[in-house]
């Protein structure tokens, strides 16, 4: 028995291996060399600060995760010997690896025989990444690109989780500014993509993800003001198309195109629990052999703004829709929040829901039934703008009319938070700062404004937690953590 025993740990030992951590710039000064260094099951931790380089995974399934998130993190394609040329990140050796919490920005695309593949990452050869908590923005190919931010091919899956994919760009014919996706899987989960545009041309198509031949399922997704002629939110080619609790809005199918915020081309997609607000050019534009099936969902305007059902198209308008406009907070600025008087809250199918949380991470079935679209709403504390020194800050608080709101500024994070009869308590005790802000409005949103005292330092975290309701009420709760972070 021993010697079998022996045996056995013989064979499983290098299983049992401890994967290395290599920290840049600690080990090595560039993150391409931590990843040379590294193999299979390796972490690669990355400080804060501004990475010029274009980093290639080279077949390793391996995490690459920056110390501090994107707001502090960056990967800029840039390289200013070839200024025009490169994407920012390459996956394209059959790895799974994790790339977490960088600015990916700057890239530029890698030439291929179609133009300009992936200005901002570039995923092919049947890899299968997942890309967690990443801002992609400011990638913009010089010319005719597939996929502004992402490029993904070749039987790849990709799975995106809490990034924002944002302000990404192609122009002549291009498709896919946010995203472009073909022969793969995508799976998109509690992110938001955001004004990217295919610009400049009568032919450009996907201002925010472009799909073809792709199994793609998004759950909790914000598309928003994203532009294009054909599919200014997402345009589909073939294979199914899923949205769960998404929210689309202000997509633009520019000079005369259609489907502001859907196009499918001969593409079978399903909506559920989700809304569909004042995208330009029909909210779903439909052709021959396409079918749209709808339910437990809010498209304004109804049955009007689809089109093409009668030149091919088939619509399955389902149960539990509704045709109003949503109510949402700002939809002009961008603050797609529920309010408290919006048709959208309580009235989706909970056997629908394909995650426990929202985009924004809150309880997804809040209140005993789940909202419509990717917000749940709950009680919550965020932000708007950017945070400078002397200027003026937004806080805005979600909760029941009426309730007072007191704010909490903290001098940090307990470790592990205090729990509360309230809900658990994030900042030490006691905070820098505490006092009541007023109430919540009668549309469910308390907005505060104040100035960001000038001594704060550029780089600086300071963490925010809102208590929403009486002290000792029976429906008080705390809400989120929320961390300013000085530009």
């Amino acid at each position: 028995m021993k010697i079998l025993t022996a045996i056995v740990v013989l064979l499983i030992a290098p299983s049992l291996a401890f994967s290395a951590t290599i920290y840049v710039p600690d080990n090595y000064a560039k993150i391409q060399g931590a990843i040379y260094a590294a193999a299979n099951g390796d972490s690669v931790i990355v400080r804060p600060g501004t990475y010029v380089e274009n980093i290639n995974f080279m077949g390793k399934t391996i995490t690459v995760r920056s110390e501090r998130g994107p707001e502090v993190t960056t990967i800029d394609g840039g390289n200013p010997k070839y200024p025009d040329y490169g994407s920012c990140v390459y996956i394209c050796n059959q790895e799974a690896p994790v790339l977490e919490g960088f600015t990916i920005t700057n890239g530029k695309g890698t030439d291929s025989w179609l133009g300009r593949l992936g200005g901002g990452i570039m995923v092919t050869y049947s890899s299968r990444p997942t890309l967690r908590n990443n801002i992609i923005t400011g990638n913009h190919p010089p010319r005719g690109c597939y996929g502004g931010g992402i490029y993904t091919s070749a039987l790849s899956d990709v799975t995106i989780e809490d990034s924002l994919i944002y302000k990404n760009g192609a122009s002549d014919g291009s498709k896919g500014g946010g995203i472009y996706c073909q022969d793969s899987t995508l799976t998109v989960i509690n992110s938001a993509i955001i004004s990217n545009k295919v610009e400049q041309s009568f032919y450009g198509l996907g201002g925010g993800i472009y799909v073809r031949e792709t199994n793609t399922t998004l759950t909790n997704v914000v598309i928003y003001m994203n532009e294009a002629f054909n599919g200014g939110g997402i345009f589909s080619v073939s294979y199914p198309l899923s949205l769960t609790n998404c929210t689309l809005c202000r997509n633009d199918a520019k000079y005369g195109g259609e489907g502001g915020g859907i196009y499918l081309a001969a593409c079978n997609a399903t909506v559920t629990n989700s809304i569909m607000s004042k995208d330009s050019g029909y909210e779903v534009t439909l052709t021959s052999s396409s079918s749209l099936t709808v339910r437990y969902s809010d498209i304004e305007g109804g049955q009007d703004y689809i089109s093409g059902v009668p030149y091919g198209g088939t619509l399955n308008w389902g149960p539990g829709m509704i045709e109003d406009d949503p109510l949402f907070y700002d939809s002009y600025n961008g603050d797609l929040h529920l309010t408290w008087d919006s048709p959208c809250r309580d009235v989706g199918d909970n056997s629908a829901v394909a995650a426990p949380t929202d985009f924004e991470d809150d309880p997804r079935i809040a209140l005993g039934t789940v909202d419509m679209g990717a917000d749940e709403y709950y009680y919550h504390l965020y932000q708007m703008g950017d945070v400078v020194p002397g200027s003026p800050i937004h806080i805005n608080v979600v909760g029941y009319p009426t309730a007072p709101v007191t704010l909490f500024l903290g001098s940090g994070l307990a470790d592990p938070p205090y729990s509360t009869q309230y809900g658990d308590f994030y900042l030490n005790w006691p905070p820098l700062w505490q006092g009541q802000i007023g109430t919540v409005a009668g549309d469910g949103v308390k907005a505060f404004s104040t100035t960001v005292p000038s001594n704060w330092t550029p780089g600086s975290e300071h963490p925010l937690q809102a208590l929403v309701g009486p002290w000792g009420g029976a429906y008080s709760k705390l809400t989120n953590l929320d961390t300013l972070m000085v530009e």
